[in-house]
């Protein structure tokens, strides 16, 4: 079943990347090899691996038709502006005070589409109802910058082909009964009751835990324990599900119900259950593991959880091959694939160890028997953890970018509490709807567990180190290290093997007792030695080559540009929207934690207008590290100048002003010398205009290989929001004979094209004396502005000048590599 598992799911990852067919093709040729050296009957063999490669081929198949499927929905979907159809409800969530539709089996005029997300304007209507309706199609996001959230992808993963907004209700055909229509109400009914009950955003986080209700959970306290790693005790999972099935189940049993009474009525109950908290796959995946862990008690089977896992995986594959990409399938499938791989082999194979050693110090007599001892019990659940926590950290990385350094010790200290706590919060929250004092004294314990748990998350993040941005690291370097650290796990299994049986024929008789000569264990340093084999995983998983790069990320009507020494320094210039709320937190962090940058070397703040330091700010409130920030000496000093000096003094930024003539010089390289140099160009001191945008920071950027600048050297002009005045006055200047030498031998490989493309810069005598190679510029879609402006266009035009828009390209990157640039945006891969 398992390896069943693997060829189906290699067989869908090959149609979403080519590459994964080089590992089915690796992992069929290892399985025959494997299975020959089992001296079965080749025919059997054969016949196994037949179908390994028809399951192989089955999930290729399965995920081609629904990838061809939904393209063919979502070409349907990009012409539609407005939309009749009619679909099941199968689904109610509340978010943002407002109710949300899910619903399936959408058919339109021209076909089936599947499911959608639907805006109500009505009331509300049954679940289970058929709805037919006229409404507005709204547009899905794509992620526009790396790191970025798409949101296209999300519900495509999900099987969602569309967002509907309702316009026109035709009618709704409810029906009589509907059981999930009872469900929501009963979550509703135990959401209200913890509100009663508990304190501010403690409500919210116990509905979430318990009945997987987000209604009312609080954005602080849901970002804080994602933060410190705890993000997974509010997924509905294993423990939910054993809870309320095999507490329903040992308490019929005790009852002298018959098993297979009580097994019905548990896995009843848990449908149930699993159906009123949303039917997640993480849900899903536990609810099929419980079910089949009964089906075998009853028939008087073995339980093996990796079996059923991969009989999960499959089911929920082929209903919906897209589930390989969500995070919660990778998650749920991946931390108990860890756990039963790794976590529980690492903690076992210790105890054997502890077993062994004991033997040797002690006489084996008639009733004294080895018992694991408190702190051999308590290093055990580390081990436990940490093998854990290695089996994840690829995970969260690839998702997430960051890995919570203390989640480890936090896990040994919450879990355990995690039973009461949920046992609690359903059974109060049941009998509340019915006794409303009775429910309230029995949540009344659970506002000190959350109260701990909030504490003990707020404390966490507070410690030296605790968060270690890996960032995104490839899909290839994930499959290795899952290679490298099961393989790590097979030799130390071999070794405890080994010395087991060492152990077992150097026993011996003596006066009628058992007594052993000294095996050496070597213990400790087959300890280190794993250690060392990890960390060097976790550091292969982090490393990365470097390179010099320029990125323009779409801020929307802002700027914000990235750039990379290739030599270990970062730095960025500006970062800030007019047109994007929260743009650190939802563009700049996601984007540096991506690629793994913890801190910013320098950021350049050209002047101090909205548009160009709003993301730098939330980011400083937010703890992200900045070691400088470099100001024009001749800065206006407006109000916001004066916040963002407090800001720095608060967060111990060092502030250095620059002016013409004037550089920034990073130097380094192994093989080769590597240089980058930034000056500054303009103002002048004291400033010859008068305006944070005529006074604009200038810089030019070089970067080149070998002892002196010359052929093969990079050059770029950030030109901040100067006008064309400011431009002239740059070529009149001091700098004016160099940039026209640059330009003369086009030897300028990238402008950012100042104040956004405005009508107002970009002169023709400042284009046609620099004639870049490409000129970028940073504008909003639809902004009011008219950015870029179609003169300053058609100027760029009339010169033969290439120019790239973020409207159009996303996040723009420039690589210099062996003398050459190349450019790539991310709406263009």
């Amino acid at each position: 079943m398992v390896h069943l598992a693997l060829a189906f799911l290699l067989g869908i990852l090959c149609v979403h990347r080519s590459f994964f067919v080089f590992f089915g093709i690796i992992f069929l040729a290892a399985d025959f090899a494997v299975l020959y050296t089992l001296h079965w009957n080749k025919m059997v063999i054969c016949l196994f691996v037949c179908i390994l490669a028809l399951s192989f081929a089955g999930g290729a198949l399965r995920a081609g038709w629904v990838n061809a499927r939904w393209d063919g929905i979502q070409g349907y979907m990009e012409k539609q502006d407005e939309l009749i159809f009619e679909g099941k409800l199968y689904k109610k969530e509340v978010k943002n005070e407002r109710t949300i539709y899910y619903l399936k089996h959408v058919r339109t005029a021209d076909g089936s589409i599947g499911r959608i997300v639907y805006y109500p304007n009505e009331e509300e209507v049954m679940i289970g109802a058929w709805i037919h309706a006229k409404g507005t199609v709204l547009a899905m996001h794509t992620a526009e910058n790396e790191g970025g959230f798409d949101e296209q992808a999300y519900y495509r993963s999900l099987g969602i082909a569309a967002k509907i907004a309702e316009e026109e209700r035709y009618r709704a055909d409810e029906p009589a009964v509907s059981v999930g229509e009872g469900l929501y109400r009963l979550r509703e009914r135990m959401r209200q009751v913890y509100e009663r009950s508990l304190y501010g955003e403690e409500a919210g986080l116990l509905a979430m835990m318990a009945i997987g209700s987000r209604t009312a959970v609080d954005d602080s306290a849901k970002e804080l324990f994602s933060e410190a790693g705890l993000s997974h005790i509010f997924a509905i999972s294993g423990l939910h599900i054993s809870i309320v099935g095999m507490g329903i189940f040992l308490l019929l049993r005790k009852r002298g119900c018959p098993t297979g009474v009580s097994a019905m009525i548990s896995i009843a109950a848990v449908l149930l259950y699993a159906q009123m908290v949303g039917a997640s796959v993480s849900t899903v995946r536990a609810v099929g593991m419980f079910v089949v862990l009964l089906l075998a008690n009853l028939s008087g089977q073995a339980y093996d959880s990796l079996s059923a896992l991969a009989l999960m995986a499959v089911t929920v594959l082929a209903e919906n091959p897209l589930a390989a990409g969500q995070a919660s399938f990778v998650f749920s499938f991946g931390a108990v694939a860890g756990l039963v791989l790794i976590a529980s082999p690492a903690a076992k194979i210790y105890e054997k160890y502890c077993e062994l050693k004991w033997e040797q110090t002690h006489r084996k007599g008639k009733g004294c028997r080895w018992r694991i001892r408190i702190h051999e019990r308590l290093l055990s659940a580390l081990i436990w953890g940490a093998a854990l926590q290695m089996a994840t950290i690829p995970l969260a990385a690839y998702y997430f970018y960051m890995v919570p350094v203390y989640v480890l010790f936090l896990n040994l200290v919450l879990l355990p509490c995690m039973g009461i706590l949920l046992g609690l919060g359903l059974v109060g929250g049941l009998a509340g709807c019915v006794l409303p004092r009775v429910g309230a004294a029995l949540l009344f314990p659970c506002h000190f567990l959350l109260y701990y748990y909030e504490w003990m998350a707020t404390m966490s993040l507070k410690l030296p180190f605790a968060r270690w941005t890996v960032g995104k690291p490839a899909v290839w370097r994930i499959i290795i290290y899952y290679m490298i650290l099961y393989f790590l796990v097979y030799l130390v299994r071999q070794w405890s093997e080994r010395i087991q049986e060492e152990h077992r024929q150097a026993a011996r008789r003596v006066s009628g007792r058992i007594a052993h000569q000294r095996v050496r264990l070597g213990g400790r340093k087959r300890m280190v030695q794993t250690v060392l084999v990890c960390g060097s995983l976790l550091l292969f998983l982090q490393w990365r080559s470097r390179q010099f790069e320029v990125v323009m990320l779409s801020v929307g009507q802002g700027d914000g540009i990235f750039v990379d020494s290739g030599l270990g320094e970062r730095y960025f210039i500006d970062g800030g929207s007019t047109s994007q709320e929260a743009l650190g937190k939802y563009t700049l962090l996601p984007f540096l934690r991506c690629r793994g940058i913890g801190r910013m070397d320098v950021w350049f703040l050209t002047h101090t207008d909205l548009d160009h330091i709003s993301g730098f700010m939330e980011l400083l409130e937010s703890g992200y590290r900045v070691q400088t920030l470099v100001l024009a000496e001749s800065i206006e000093q407006t109000a916001k100048y004066e916040e963002i000096l407090q800001l720095c003094k608060k967060y111990n930024v060092d502030i250095k002003y620059t002016k013409p003539k004037e550089k920034v010089v990073c130097e380094g390289g192994l093989l080769r010398k590597r240089t980058l140099a930034w000056e500054c160009l303009a103002p002048e001191v004291p400033p010859q205009f008068s305006g944070p945008n005529e006074n604009s920071l200038v810089l030019h950027l070089r970067y080149w290989e070998g002892e002196q600048a010359g052929k093969g050297t990079f050059d770029g002009i950030f030109t901040g929001d100067i006008g064309e005045e400011q431009e002239r006055a740059i070529l009149d200047g001091q700098y004016g004979k160099r940039l026209a030498e640059l330009g003369r031998r086009q030897e300028l490989e990238l402008l950012k094209s100042a104040h956004h493309g405005s009508n107002g810069s970009n002169c023709a005598e400042w284009l046609a004396a620099l004639q870049p190679q490409l000129t970028i510029i940073s504008a909003g879609k639809n902004n009011r502005y008219g950015h870029p402006g179609k003169e300053a266009v058609a100027r760029m035009e009339e010169l033969d000048l290439a120019y790239l828009c973020t409207i159009e390209c996303g996040e723009i990157q420039i690589r210099w590599t062996k003398g050459r640039m190349r450019v790539q945006g991310c709406k263009l891969k």
